[in-house]
């Protein structure tokens, strides 16, 4: 199979066959984040296919696909391979993908470019709560040891920002002072929306 060229075709919905041996459930909300890439970016990523038009991968696509009235999709016919290496393949589709990781400082460098020229990261897989955590573990600690006379000195730590962002770093201001006896933490908000 190394050396044969593929061809990617158009072929109607309708003429696809749904794998039943697809051992990968696709929910109702990644089949919605699917269906918003495919209308955000065009249907990029084609479906695989077997001799007898059994889906190898891309059931998620095709679903997706049909959940946003599509009577066509991209497709390849993989020519060549036996039924059991169709079999292996649709495991292996599935499974590989899943065996990596991110580079976190790149991606969080990718995801502030994005946001810098103003494309959006909704509708990337990513939810909002990755994408928070993410933003925050970069965020250096800010918390310094503060000289005292005695344990009844005060102070306030002013944390600025859109509110879902001060809740988030008041929690690690929190978190990071537990171990501290001597300091007692009262936390508030006082800020506007940005």
């Amino acid at each position: 199979m190394a050396g044969k060229r593929i061809k990617i075709e158009y072929r109607s919905l309708s003429s696809l066959k749904v794998n039943e041996r697809n051992a990968r459930i696709h929910g109702p909300e990644q089949i919605s984040e699917i269906a918003r890439s495919i209308e955000r970016f065009g249907f990029v990523n084609p479906i695989l296919v077997d001799k007898d038009s059994t889906i190898i991968a891309g059931e998620g696509r095709f679903t997706a696909a049909r959940k946003l009235g599509l009577t066509e999709a991209p497709v390849i016919e993989l020519v060549g391979l036996t039924e059991a290496q169709c079999r292996a393949l649709a495991l292996a589709d599935n499974r590989i993908a899943l065996n990596s990781a991110w580079d976190e400082e790149l991606l969080r460098s990718e995801i502030e470019s994005l946001r810098g020229i103003g494309e959006g990261v909704e509708g990337l897989g990513f939810d909002p709560d990755e994408l928070q955590k993410l933003m925050l573990d970069e965020l250096p600690s800010v918390v310094s040891e503060i000289p005292v006379s005695d344990l009844n000195d005060r102070f306030w730590i002013s944390v600025r920002g859109p509110l879902k962002d001060q809740a988030m770093a008041l929690k690690r201001l929190t978190e990071m002072m537990a171990d501290m006896p001597a300091v007692e933490v009262e936390i508030g908000t006082i800020g506007l929306e940005n």
